[in-house]
Protein backbone atom coordinates (compact mmCIF):
# COMPACT_ATOMS: atom_id res chain seq x y z
CA UNK A 1 0.00 0.00 0.00
CA UNK A 2 1.46 3.54 -0.84
CA UNK A 3 1.50 6.19 1.20
CA UNK A 4 0.69 9.79 0.26
CA UNK A 5 2.53 12.66 1.09
CA UNK A 6 2.14 16.31 1.09
CA UNK A 7 4.57 18.91 1.09
CA UNK A 8 4.19 22.45 1.29
CA UNK A 9 6.59 24.53 -1.39
CA UNK A 10 7.66 26.40 1.70
CA UNK A 11 9.61 23.13 3.19
CA UNK A 12 10.56 22.25 0.32
CA UNK A 13 12.53 25.64 -0.39
CA UNK A 14 14.15 25.37 3.62
CA UNK A 15 14.99 21.71 2.84
CA UNK A 16 17.50 22.87 0.52
CA UNK A 17 18.48 25.98 1.73
CA UNK A 18 19.81 23.49 4.59
CA UNK A 19 21.47 21.18 2.45
CA UNK A 20 22.53 23.71 -0.43
CA UNK A 21 23.83 26.04 2.90
CA UNK A 22 26.87 24.03 2.97
CA UNK A 23 26.63 21.02 0.36
CA UNK A 24 29.94 18.76 1.57
CA UNK A 25 28.37 18.81 5.19
CA UNK A 26 25.41 16.73 6.37
CA UNK A 27 22.60 18.30 8.20
CA UNK A 28 19.44 18.08 8.88
CA UNK A 29 16.03 19.01 10.68
CA UNK A 30 12.58 18.37 11.72
CA UNK A 31 9.67 17.60 10.10
CA UNK A 32 6.14 19.05 11.12
CA UNK A 33 2.74 18.46 9.98
CA UNK A 34 0.01 16.15 10.65
CA UNK A 35 -0.44 11.94 9.67
CA UNK A 36 -4.15 10.76 9.27
CA UNK A 37 -5.28 6.98 8.54
CA UNK A 38 -8.32 6.32 6.87
CA UNK A 39 -10.46 3.89 8.86
CA UNK A 40 -11.89 2.05 6.09
CA UNK A 41 -9.02 1.82 3.74
CA UNK A 42 -6.38 1.76 5.99
CA UNK A 43 -4.01 4.26 3.89
CA UNK A 44 -2.19 6.87 5.20
CA UNK A 45 -1.55 10.78 4.30
CA UNK A 46 1.16 12.85 5.60
CA UNK A 47 0.96 16.43 5.77
CA UNK A 48 4.57 18.32 5.74
CA UNK A 49 2.99 21.85 7.40
CA UNK A 50 6.72 22.93 8.34
CA UNK A 51 10.71 22.55 9.67
CA UNK A 52 12.56 23.03 12.19
CA UNK A 53 15.91 23.44 11.09
CA UNK A 54 18.67 25.11 13.28
CA UNK A 55 21.69 26.47 10.94
CA UNK A 56 24.38 25.74 13.31
CA UNK A 57 23.57 22.14 13.48
CA UNK A 58 25.96 20.81 10.88
CA UNK A 59 27.47 17.28 10.90
CA UNK A 60 30.49 16.06 8.79
CA UNK A 61 30.82 14.90 5.48
CA UNK A 62 29.34 11.07 6.09
CA UNK A 63 27.45 11.91 9.18
CA UNK A 64 24.82 14.05 10.71
CA UNK A 65 23.53 13.35 14.63
CA UNK A 66 20.30 14.35 16.04
CA UNK A 67 21.58 15.69 19.68
CA UNK A 68 19.38 15.56 22.34
CA UNK A 69 19.19 19.12 22.72
CA UNK A 70 18.27 19.82 19.32
CA UNK A 71 15.17 17.33 19.23
CA UNK A 72 14.16 19.45 22.74
CA UNK A 73 14.49 22.90 20.74
CA UNK A 74 12.54 21.76 17.94
CA UNK A 75 9.83 20.16 20.65
CA UNK A 76 9.30 23.74 22.27
CA UNK A 77 9.72 25.72 19.01
CA UNK A 78 6.69 23.40 17.28
CA UNK A 79 4.79 23.56 20.55
CA UNK A 80 4.93 27.62 21.02
CA UNK A 81 4.32 28.35 17.17
CA UNK A 82 1.42 25.77 16.82
CA UNK A 83 -0.31 25.55 19.95
CA UNK A 84 -0.86 21.42 19.74
CA UNK A 85 -2.42 21.66 16.05
CA UNK A 86 0.57 20.39 15.02
CA UNK A 87 3.55 18.14 15.82
CA UNK A 88 6.81 16.71 14.94
CA UNK A 89 6.41 13.64 12.78
CA UNK A 90 9.63 13.06 11.76
CA UNK A 91 13.00 14.26 10.37
CA UNK A 92 15.08 14.84 7.31
CA UNK A 93 18.72 14.51 6.63
CA UNK A 94 21.22 14.97 4.05
CA UNK A 95 23.85 12.97 2.47
CA UNK A 96 26.23 15.26 1.36
CA UNK A 97 28.37 13.95 -1.28
CA UNK A 98 26.66 10.17 -1.71
CA UNK A 99 23.73 9.25 -3.15
CA UNK A 100 20.24 9.35 -1.76
CA UNK A 101 20.51 6.10 0.50
CA UNK A 102 18.85 4.55 3.72
CA UNK A 103 22.01 3.46 5.61
CA UNK A 104 22.47 0.56 8.33
CA UNK A 105 22.44 3.70 10.53
CA UNK A 106 19.48 4.88 8.95
CA UNK A 107 17.58 1.59 9.96
CA UNK A 108 19.12 2.15 13.62
CA UNK A 109 17.55 5.66 14.01
CA UNK A 110 14.16 5.12 12.61
CA UNK A 111 13.77 1.67 14.79
CA UNK A 112 14.50 3.44 17.69
CA UNK A 113 11.99 5.98 17.57
CA UNK A 114 8.30 5.32 18.05
CA UNK A 115 4.95 5.94 17.00
CA UNK A 116 4.19 6.70 13.22
CA UNK A 117 6.70 9.38 11.50
CA UNK A 118 8.12 10.58 8.08
CA UNK A 119 11.47 10.23 6.86
CA UNK A 120 13.45 12.24 4.20
CA UNK A 121 17.29 11.34 3.06
CA UNK A 122 18.68 14.08 0.38
CA UNK A 123 21.57 14.20 -1.80
CA UNK A 124 22.74 17.97 -2.50
CA UNK A 125 25.42 16.26 -4.94
CA UNK A 126 23.10 14.33 -7.21
CA UNK A 127 19.98 16.39 -6.72
CA UNK A 128 17.88 13.47 -5.45
CA UNK A 129 15.47 12.94 -2.09
CA UNK A 130 14.30 9.63 -0.86
CA UNK A 131 10.51 9.55 1.14
CA UNK A 132 9.96 6.49 3.92
CA UNK A 133 7.03 6.05 5.89
CA UNK A 134 7.32 3.59 9.28
CA UNK A 135 3.91 3.32 11.20
CA UNK A 136 2.96 1.57 14.22
CA UNK A 137 3.98 -1.89 13.71
CA UNK A 138 7.63 -0.84 12.49
CA UNK A 139 6.62 -1.76 8.94
CA UNK A 140 8.52 0.92 6.39
CA UNK A 141 6.82 1.84 2.87
CA UNK A 142 8.88 2.89 0.40
CA UNK A 143 6.19 4.03 -1.98
CA UNK A 144 5.67 7.90 -0.68
CA UNK A 145 3.40 9.52 -3.60
CA UNK A 146 5.05 13.10 -2.96
CA UNK A 147 2.92 16.38 -4.14
CA UNK A 148 3.50 19.60 -3.30
CA UNK A 149 0.63 21.42 -1.55
CA UNK A 150 0.45 24.19 -4.18
CA UNK A 151 -0.21 22.24 -7.09
CA UNK A 152 3.65 22.19 -8.28
CA UNK A 153 5.82 18.41 -9.01
CA UNK A 154 8.10 17.51 -6.64
CA UNK A 155 10.79 16.57 -9.34
CA UNK A 156 11.06 20.36 -10.11
CA UNK A 157 11.29 21.50 -6.79
CA UNK A 158 14.00 19.80 -5.30
CA UNK A 159 17.42 21.59 -6.61
CA UNK A 160 16.24 25.34 -6.34
CA UNK A 161 16.21 27.73 -3.87
CA UNK A 162 13.72 30.22 -3.75
CA UNK A 163 14.15 33.04 -1.39
CA UNK A 164 12.15 35.78 -0.65
CA UNK A 165 14.61 39.03 0.79
CA UNK A 166 14.05 42.44 1.90
CA UNK A 167 14.60 44.95 -0.33
CA UNK A 168 15.35 48.97 -0.13
CA UNK A 169 12.40 50.42 -2.26
CA UNK A 170 13.04 53.54 -4.30
CA UNK A 171 11.01 56.16 -2.90
CA UNK A 172 7.23 56.55 -3.94
CA UNK A 173 7.23 52.69 -4.58
CA UNK A 174 6.98 49.06 -3.38
CA UNK A 175 9.33 45.88 -3.77
CA UNK A 176 9.48 42.32 -3.87
CA UNK A 177 12.55 40.29 -4.25
CA UNK A 178 13.39 37.03 -5.31
CA UNK A 179 16.26 34.55 -5.26
CA UNK A 180 16.34 31.82 -7.29
CA UNK A 181 19.10 29.40 -6.57
CA UNK A 182 18.70 25.96 -8.54
CA UNK A 183 21.68 23.25 -8.19
CA UNK A 184 22.61 20.89 -10.40
CA UNK A 185 25.24 17.35 -10.79
CA UNK A 186 28.17 17.91 -12.57
CA UNK A 187 26.72 15.61 -15.25
CA UNK A 188 23.60 17.72 -15.45
CA UNK A 189 25.53 20.61 -15.51
CA UNK A 190 27.19 19.20 -18.54
CA UNK A 191 24.48 18.57 -21.02
CA UNK A 192 22.96 21.91 -20.02
CA UNK A 193 25.85 23.68 -21.27
CA UNK A 194 26.10 21.83 -24.51
CA UNK A 195 22.84 23.49 -25.77
CA UNK A 196 23.82 26.75 -25.57
CA UNK A 197 26.66 28.41 -27.51
CA UNK A 198 27.54 30.74 -25.04
CA UNK A 199 28.69 29.70 -21.56
CA UNK A 200 25.84 29.47 -19.04
CA UNK A 201 27.12 32.05 -17.01
CA UNK A 202 27.97 34.76 -19.32
CA UNK A 203 24.83 36.79 -18.48
CA UNK A 204 24.82 36.04 -15.32
CA UNK A 205 25.94 39.36 -14.16
CA UNK A 206 24.50 41.33 -16.46
CA UNK A 207 21.35 43.66 -15.38
CA UNK A 208 18.71 44.17 -17.14
CA UNK A 209 15.53 46.36 -16.79
CA UNK A 210 11.90 45.57 -18.04
CA UNK A 211 9.36 48.53 -17.98
CA UNK A 212 6.56 46.87 -18.88
CA UNK A 213 4.45 43.13 -17.49
CA UNK A 214 1.81 43.28 -20.06
CA UNK A 215 2.19 40.46 -23.32
CA UNK A 216 5.34 41.16 -24.14
CA UNK A 217 6.78 41.67 -21.06
CA UNK A 218 6.13 38.13 -20.44
CA UNK A 219 7.03 37.07 -23.51
CA UNK A 220 10.48 38.42 -22.96
CA UNK A 221 10.79 37.69 -19.56
CA UNK A 222 10.49 34.25 -20.73
CA UNK A 223 13.03 34.30 -22.95
CA UNK A 224 15.34 36.25 -20.60
CA UNK A 225 15.06 34.17 -17.62
CA UNK A 226 15.66 30.78 -19.82
CA UNK A 227 18.55 32.43 -21.65
CA UNK A 228 20.49 33.08 -18.26
CA UNK A 229 19.89 36.92 -17.39
CA UNK A 230 20.90 36.94 -13.65
CA UNK A 231 19.71 40.63 -12.74
CA UNK A 232 16.84 41.32 -13.74
CA UNK A 233 14.14 44.39 -12.33
CA UNK A 234 10.24 44.56 -13.51
CA UNK A 235 8.36 47.90 -12.70
CA UNK A 236 4.78 48.29 -13.63
CA UNK A 237 1.81 50.42 -12.06
CA UNK A 238 -0.93 47.62 -12.48
CA UNK A 239 -2.43 44.94 -11.25
CA UNK A 240 -3.58 41.89 -12.95
CA UNK A 241 -7.44 41.30 -14.24
CA UNK A 242 -8.86 38.04 -15.75
CA UNK A 243 -8.54 40.08 -19.12
CA UNK A 244 -5.20 40.32 -19.00
CA UNK A 245 -4.54 36.33 -18.77
CA UNK A 246 -5.21 35.17 -22.13
CA UNK A 247 -2.60 37.35 -23.23
CA UNK A 248 0.26 36.62 -20.05
CA UNK A 249 1.71 33.55 -20.59
CA UNK A 250 4.32 33.68 -17.25
CA UNK A 251 1.45 33.74 -15.09
CA UNK A 252 -1.25 31.92 -13.60
CA UNK A 253 -5.33 32.73 -12.40
CA UNK A 254 -3.51 33.07 -8.76
CA UNK A 255 -1.82 36.56 -10.10
CA UNK A 256 -5.65 38.35 -10.44
CA UNK A 257 -5.77 41.56 -8.46
CA UNK A 258 -1.86 40.67 -7.27
CA UNK A 259 0.48 44.30 -8.94
CA UNK A 260 1.37 42.67 -12.02
CA UNK A 261 5.49 43.45 -11.06
CA UNK A 262 5.36 41.51 -8.35
CA UNK A 263 3.17 38.41 -9.89
CA UNK A 264 5.79 38.20 -12.53
CA UNK A 265 8.70 38.79 -10.48
CA UNK A 266 7.69 35.54 -8.61
CA UNK A 267 6.69 33.30 -11.41
CA UNK A 268 10.08 34.13 -13.38
CA UNK A 269 11.72 33.04 -10.26
CA UNK A 270 9.63 29.44 -10.21
CA UNK A 271 10.51 29.18 -13.20
CA UNK A 272 14.47 29.73 -13.54
CA UNK A 273 16.78 27.61 -14.51
CA UNK A 274 19.84 29.53 -13.96
CA UNK A 275 20.90 31.68 -10.77
CA UNK A 276 18.08 34.82 -10.94
CA UNK A 277 17.80 37.26 -8.76
CA UNK A 278 14.82 39.50 -9.81
CA UNK A 279 13.15 42.64 -8.29
CA UNK A 280 9.62 43.95 -9.05
CA UNK A 281 8.82 47.51 -8.31
CA UNK A 282 5.16 48.38 -8.51
CA UNK A 283 5.79 52.75 -9.61
CA UNK A 284 5.56 55.00 -12.48
CA UNK A 285 8.77 54.69 -13.85
CA UNK A 286 8.87 58.11 -14.66
CA UNK A 287 8.36 58.98 -10.85
CA UNK A 288 11.54 57.21 -10.61
CA UNK A 289 13.90 59.42 -12.85
CA UNK A 290 16.40 59.39 -15.29
CA UNK A 291 19.08 58.48 -12.87
CA UNK A 292 17.39 55.34 -11.94
CA UNK A 293 18.58 53.90 -15.60
CA UNK A 294 22.35 54.44 -15.06
CA UNK A 295 22.82 51.25 -13.18
CA UNK A 296 21.14 48.90 -15.82
CA UNK A 297 23.07 47.10 -18.87
CA UNK A 298 19.63 47.16 -20.72
CA UNK A 299 16.77 49.29 -20.07
CA UNK A 300 14.06 47.51 -21.83
CA UNK A 301 10.25 49.52 -22.14
CA UNK A 302 7.13 47.69 -23.57
CA UNK A 303 4.49 49.93 -22.21
CA UNK A 304 1.49 50.78 -24.81
CA UNK A 305 2.23 54.90 -24.12
CA UNK A 306 4.63 56.28 -26.71
CA UNK A 307 5.05 59.14 -24.30
CA UNK A 308 6.77 56.73 -21.67
CA UNK A 309 8.36 55.80 -24.07
CA UNK A 310 10.31 58.12 -25.46
CA UNK A 311 10.71 59.66 -21.85
CA UNK A 312 12.43 56.02 -21.20
CA UNK A 313 14.27 56.44 -24.17
CA UNK A 314 15.74 59.96 -23.58
CA UNK A 315 16.81 59.28 -19.91
CA UNK A 316 18.66 56.20 -21.63
CA UNK A 317 20.29 58.11 -23.46
CA UNK A 318 21.49 60.97 -20.99
CA UNK A 319 22.95 58.19 -19.12
CA UNK A 320 24.54 56.18 -22.21
CA UNK A 321 22.64 52.64 -21.24
CA UNK A 322 21.30 50.77 -24.20
CA UNK A 323 17.55 50.78 -24.52
CA UNK A 324 15.05 48.38 -26.23
CA UNK A 325 11.60 49.09 -26.96
CA UNK A 326 8.62 47.10 -28.60
CA UNK A 327 5.28 48.02 -28.68
CA UNK A 328 1.87 46.58 -30.75
CA UNK A 329 -1.37 48.23 -31.67
CA UNK A 330 -4.49 47.85 -34.19
CA UNK A 331 -5.30 49.81 -37.04
CA UNK A 332 -7.93 49.74 -39.88
CA UNK A 333 -5.09 47.61 -41.57
CA UNK A 334 -4.34 44.98 -38.62
CA UNK A 335 -1.91 44.15 -36.43
CA UNK A 336 1.36 46.39 -36.39
CA UNK A 337 4.07 46.77 -34.27
CA UNK A 338 7.90 48.21 -33.56
CA UNK A 339 10.99 47.02 -32.03
CA UNK A 340 13.51 49.83 -31.49
CA UNK A 341 17.21 49.81 -30.66
CA UNK A 342 19.03 52.47 -29.21
CA UNK A 343 22.81 51.53 -28.81
CA UNK A 344 24.84 54.19 -25.93
CA UNK A 345 26.23 57.55 -27.49
CA UNK A 346 23.33 58.45 -29.47
CA UNK A 347 21.14 60.88 -30.17
CA UNK A 348 18.43 60.12 -32.13
CA UNK A 349 14.64 61.13 -30.71
CA UNK A 350 10.97 59.63 -31.48
CA UNK A 351 10.17 62.66 -33.30
CA UNK A 352 12.71 61.90 -35.48
CA UNK A 353 12.43 58.36 -35.66
CA UNK A 354 8.22 58.83 -36.60
CA UNK A 355 8.14 61.97 -37.87
CA UNK A 356 6.17 65.39 -36.78
CA UNK A 357 3.04 63.81 -36.58
CA UNK A 358 3.89 60.86 -34.36
CA UNK A 359 1.99 61.63 -31.63
CA UNK A 360 -1.40 62.49 -33.81
CA UNK A 361 -0.66 59.28 -35.27
CA UNK A 362 0.07 57.09 -32.18
CA UNK A 363 -3.74 58.29 -31.01
CA UNK A 364 -5.12 56.33 -33.80
CA UNK A 365 -3.51 53.22 -32.22
CA UNK A 366 -5.81 51.47 -29.65
CA UNK A 367 -4.32 49.50 -26.64
CA UNK A 368 -4.39 45.85 -26.44
CA UNK A 369 -6.68 45.91 -23.73
CA UNK A 370 -9.40 47.82 -26.17
CA UNK A 371 -8.70 44.76 -28.61
CA UNK A 372 -12.27 42.98 -29.28
CA UNK A 373 -12.82 39.24 -27.47
CA UNK A 374 -12.56 37.95 -31.26
CA UNK A 375 -8.76 38.66 -31.81
CA UNK A 376 -7.39 38.25 -28.32
CA UNK A 377 -5.82 34.89 -29.51
CA UNK A 378 -3.91 36.49 -32.11
CA UNK A 379 -2.43 39.45 -29.75
CA UNK A 380 -0.24 36.28 -28.05
CA UNK A 381 0.30 35.39 -31.50
CA UNK A 382 1.60 38.41 -33.00
CA UNK A 383 2.98 39.76 -29.71
CA UNK A 384 5.31 36.66 -29.46
CA UNK A 385 6.93 37.74 -32.86
CA UNK A 386 7.55 41.33 -31.83
CA UNK A 387 8.89 39.69 -28.52
CA UNK A 388 10.77 37.39 -30.04
CA UNK A 389 12.84 39.93 -31.95
CA UNK A 390 13.66 42.06 -29.33
CA UNK A 391 14.50 39.07 -26.96
CA UNK A 392 16.70 38.69 -29.80
CA UNK A 393 18.32 41.94 -29.95
CA UNK A 394 18.92 41.88 -26.64
CA UNK A 395 20.65 38.54 -26.08
CA UNK A 396 22.98 40.15 -28.85
CA UNK A 397 23.48 42.83 -27.15
CA UNK A 398 24.29 41.67 -23.22
CA UNK A 399 26.32 39.05 -25.61
CA UNK A 400 28.47 41.75 -27.16
CA UNK A 401 27.65 39.93 -30.29
CA UNK A 402 26.00 43.07 -32.51
CA UNK A 403 27.82 43.67 -35.43
CA UNK A 404 26.65 47.55 -35.28
CA UNK A 405 26.59 49.08 -32.22
CA UNK A 406 26.24 52.47 -33.40
CA UNK A 407 23.13 52.96 -35.62
CA UNK A 408 19.49 53.45 -34.45
CA UNK A 409 17.46 50.81 -35.86
CA UNK A 410 13.42 50.55 -35.97
CA UNK A 411 11.93 47.24 -36.88
CA UNK A 412 8.35 47.48 -38.15
CA UNK A 413 6.23 44.39 -38.41
CA UNK A 414 2.90 43.71 -39.96
CA UNK A 415 0.24 41.11 -39.63
CA UNK A 416 1.18 38.69 -41.92
CA UNK A 417 -1.65 36.16 -43.57
CA UNK A 418 -3.13 38.70 -45.43
CA UNK A 419 -1.88 38.40 -48.99
CA UNK A 420 1.37 37.75 -50.53
CA UNK A 421 1.72 40.98 -51.92
CA UNK A 422 1.15 42.20 -47.93
CA UNK A 423 3.26 39.70 -46.61
CA UNK A 424 5.77 40.33 -48.64
CA UNK A 425 6.01 43.83 -46.83
CA UNK A 426 5.42 43.07 -43.45
CA UNK A 427 8.85 43.12 -42.25
CA UNK A 428 10.81 47.03 -42.68
CA UNK A 429 14.33 48.02 -40.98
CA UNK A 430 14.85 51.52 -40.91
CA UNK A 431 18.65 52.86 -39.71
CA UNK A 432 19.42 56.74 -38.56
CA UNK A 433 22.07 58.41 -38.47
CA UNK A 434 22.84 61.33 -35.65
CA UNK A 435 20.58 64.76 -36.43
CA UNK A 436 21.68 68.16 -37.38
CA UNK A 437 20.72 70.71 -35.23
CA UNK A 438 18.04 72.07 -38.16
CA UNK A 439 16.79 68.62 -38.60
CA UNK A 440 13.10 67.83 -38.06
CA UNK A 441 13.20 66.07 -34.88
CA UNK A 442 15.69 67.22 -33.21
CA UNK A 443 15.83 67.64 -29.49
CA UNK A 444 15.74 70.27 -27.24
CA UNK A 445 17.92 68.05 -24.58
CA UNK A 446 20.10 66.32 -27.33
CA UNK A 447 21.25 69.53 -28.83
CA UNK A 448 22.24 71.05 -25.32
CA UNK A 449 23.90 67.48 -24.44
CA UNK A 450 26.79 67.88 -26.39
CA UNK A 451 27.17 71.97 -25.55
CA UNK A 452 26.64 72.33 -21.84
CA UNK A 453 28.60 70.72 -19.68
CA UNK A 454 26.58 68.59 -16.87
CA UNK A 455 26.62 70.05 -13.06
CA UNK A 456 26.01 67.67 -10.59
CA UNK A 457 23.88 69.08 -7.51
CA UNK A 458 22.76 67.08 -5.01
CA UNK A 459 19.69 69.26 -2.33
CA UNK A 460 17.91 67.74 0.49
CA UNK A 461 14.23 68.99 -0.07
CA UNK A 462 13.12 69.47 3.53
CA UNK A 463 15.61 72.31 3.83
CA UNK A 464 14.74 75.79 2.49
CA UNK A 465 14.83 76.37 -1.01
CA UNK A 466 16.91 79.14 -0.38
CA UNK A 467 19.73 76.18 0.06
CA UNK A 468 19.20 75.03 -3.62
CA UNK A 469 19.35 78.27 -4.86
CA UNK A 470 22.71 78.79 -2.81
CA UNK A 471 23.91 75.76 -4.48
CA UNK A 472 22.85 76.80 -7.94
CA UNK A 473 24.91 80.15 -7.64
CA UNK A 474 28.16 78.09 -6.47
CA UNK A 475 27.52 75.87 -8.92
CA UNK A 476 27.24 78.22 -12.35
CA UNK A 477 29.53 80.95 -11.18
CA UNK A 478 26.72 83.65 -11.46
CA UNK A 479 24.60 86.36 -9.47
CA UNK A 480 21.41 85.49 -10.88
CA UNK A 481 18.35 86.58 -8.57
CA UNK A 482 16.64 83.30 -9.32
CA UNK A 483 16.83 80.20 -11.56
CA UNK A 484 14.23 78.32 -13.55
CA UNK A 485 13.89 74.49 -13.19
CA UNK A 486 12.19 73.44 -16.57
CA UNK A 487 10.19 70.59 -15.62
CA UNK A 488 8.46 70.10 -19.55
CA UNK A 489 10.54 70.91 -22.22
CA UNK A 490 13.94 68.43 -21.53
CA UNK A 491 11.93 66.25 -19.31
CA UNK A 492 8.80 65.73 -21.68
CA UNK A 493 6.75 63.53 -19.19
CA UNK A 494 7.63 64.10 -15.59
CA UNK A 495 4.43 63.57 -13.86
CA UNK A 496 4.11 66.81 -12.23
CA UNK A 497 3.18 68.76 -15.37
CA UNK A 498 0.47 66.52 -16.05
CA UNK A 499 -0.89 66.08 -12.71
CA UNK A 500 -4.27 67.96 -12.12
CA UNK A 501 -2.62 71.39 -11.20
CA UNK A 502 0.11 71.21 -13.40
CA UNK A 503 3.66 72.78 -13.10
CA UNK A 504 5.90 73.43 -15.86
CA UNK A 505 8.67 74.97 -13.78
CA UNK A 506 9.57 75.59 -10.36
CA UNK A 507 11.25 79.15 -9.43
CA UNK A 508 14.47 78.90 -7.62
CA UNK A 509 15.45 82.16 -5.37
CA UNK A 510 16.70 83.05 -2.16
CA UNK A 511 13.60 82.30 -0.35
CA UNK A 512 13.54 80.34 3.37
CA UNK A 513 10.55 78.41 2.57
CA UNK A 514 9.87 74.03 1.96
CA UNK A 515 9.11 73.74 -1.78
CA UNK A 516 6.77 70.77 -1.90
CA UNK A 517 6.55 70.56 -5.92
CA UNK A 518 10.05 69.20 -5.39
CA UNK A 519 8.72 66.60 -3.45
CA UNK A 520 6.72 65.11 -6.32
CA UNK A 521 9.79 65.10 -8.37
CA UNK A 522 12.25 62.33 -9.26
CA UNK A 523 14.69 61.13 -6.51
CA UNK A 524 17.66 61.74 -9.59
CA UNK A 525 16.42 63.51 -12.62
CA UNK A 526 18.50 65.83 -15.81
CA UNK A 527 17.02 69.28 -15.96
CA UNK A 528 17.43 72.39 -17.56
CA UNK A 529 17.75 75.62 -15.52
CA UNK A 530 17.59 78.70 -16.69
CA UNK A 531 18.22 82.32 -15.99
CA UNK A 532 17.20 85.43 -18.39
CA UNK A 533 20.93 85.30 -19.66
CA UNK A 534 22.00 81.73 -19.41
CA UNK A 535 21.06 78.13 -19.40
CA UNK A 536 22.50 74.97 -17.45
CA UNK A 537 22.37 71.70 -17.80
CA UNK A 538 21.89 69.91 -14.29
CA UNK A 539 21.38 65.98 -12.95
CA UNK A 540 19.89 66.85 -9.28
CA UNK A 541 20.02 64.53 -6.87
CA UNK A 542 17.49 64.64 -3.78
CA UNK A 543 19.56 63.60 -0.86
CA UNK A 544 15.93 62.77 1.51
CA UNK A 545 15.31 60.51 -1.24
CA UNK A 546 18.44 58.20 -1.76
Amino acid sequence: MHVNVIIEQSVVDKINTAIYRFPDMETGGQLIGSIGKDAITGSYTVYVADLYHEISQVGTGSGFTFLPSYQSNAYFWCSQKYGGKLHIIGNFHSHANFPAFWSKTDDTMMRQLKGEALYIVASPSEGSWLFRFKDDEFDFCDDCRVTIASGGNVDTAIGKELIESPYIRPEGSAVVQYNAIPHYTSSQTKELAKRFDYGVDALHDKRVLLIGAGTIGNLMLESLVLSGVGRITIVDTDTYQIVNLPRSPMVSRSALNQPKAFALAKAAAEKACFPLTITGIKADICKLGFGFFESFDLVISVVDSMAVRQYVDRGCKVYKTAHISAGTGLLQSGFFGNVMFSPPGTHIDYAQMFGSGWRAHEEKKRSCAEYEDTTQPQVLAFSSRIAGLASDLALKWLLGRMADKKSVRKYVLKSAGEAVETDAASFQLVTYREPSEAAEGSSELFSRLGKLPTHFIRFDRREPKSGLYRLFRREFGDESESYQLDLEGLAMVLPVVYCNQPVASVNVCDVDIVDEVLFRLPPRHVYLVFTEDSEYLVELTFADAV
